[in-house]
């Protein structure tokens, strides 16, 4: 007698996987899950939402919100990892061909999906967010943020603003295809950056993080992280002076599936 089929199985792929970490500030998981859901409403995605808990919050996985066009992945796992190698594994575990990054008391930025979209349709393999709405910040790491742009920018030669900006939305293949690459560098995430050449595109922000409340940098933080941000935009600035090749293969994928039901078209956001 055949086996019953998987009903996971029987559901169209996923359009967009959102790797996001566990809520150090109550409510912003949620609110950033409820947009989400809007999200996909509207648009008639499928987004899996891959929940990572990098503060070790859960004691168990807890029991998400799901419906037809949202699906919640909580992750856990042992020991601490930090919040950039909590991103990697939840990417690793997205299954939908786009990926976006964000913070859940980024929830807002939401909004600008749409135009994310518009701007990686146009043959880009990974769109960076920029945040230009963070008058909450307190000086010091104000200063501490502007001197980490201005050594990936000039040292690093990354044509990006507010490169500690964990929004990003790019192609899962192109995670996949430079992945051995991007793992000699301390921080993979500068290393893919600086891979996608031509095909890396910024977009401005306009959502904006909830308060950020006291910072946690203090001046010896912030002294050892100059120093690993000279090292890493050495490793970067090397990989900038490759050729890259995906640009191209962008196009042609774009050329080739113009009308591939995994992937629908941009629409215009709702007013």
């Amino acid at each position: 007698m055949p086996r019953p089929a998987n009903p996971q199985q029987l559901l169209p792929p996923f359009h967009l996987s959102v790797v996001t970490t566990t809520d150090p500030v109550t409510g912003q998981l949620s609110r950033l899950l409820a947009a989400l859901q809007v999200f996909a409403e509207y648009r008639q995605y499928r987004i899996e939402a891959v929940i990572v808990d990098d503060l070790k919050l859960w004691s168990e996985a807890p029991a998400l919100p799901a419906s037809p066009c949202l699906r919640c992945v909580p992750i856990r796992y042992a020991g601490q990892r930090g919040q950039l190698q909590a991103a990697l594994t939840g990417i690793r575990q997205a299954s939908a061909p786009l990926v976006l990054t964000l913070d859940p008391d980024m929830h807002t930025c939401v909004d600008d999906l749409p135009d994310m979209l518009e701007t990686l349709a146009q043959g880009h393999a990974l769109v960076h967010g920029v945040r230009t709405h963070r008058s909450g910040l307190s000086p010091l790491r104000r200063f501490g943020s502007r001197c980490i742009n201005v050594i990936m920018r000039y040292l690093g030669r990354l044509p990006i603003d507010d490169i500690q900006s964990p929004v990003a939305l790019f192609y899962r293949d192109f995670f996949d295809q430079h992945a051995p690459a991007a793992s000699q560098c301390r921080n993979p995430r500068l290393a893919y950056y600086a891979l996608a050449g031509s095909a890396l595109a910024s977009h401005s922000l306009k959502g904006s993080a909830t308060a950020e409340g006291v910072s946690q940098y203090r001046f010896g933080m912030l002294l050892r992280l100059f120093f690993d941000l000279l090292g890493d935009a050495i490793v970067v600035r090397r990989f900038t002076r490759q050729p890259h090749g995906y640009h191209s293969n962008t196009q042609i994928r774009h050329e080739q599936n113009n009308n591939r039901s995994a992937l629908p078209p941009p629409h215009a956001r709702q007013p």
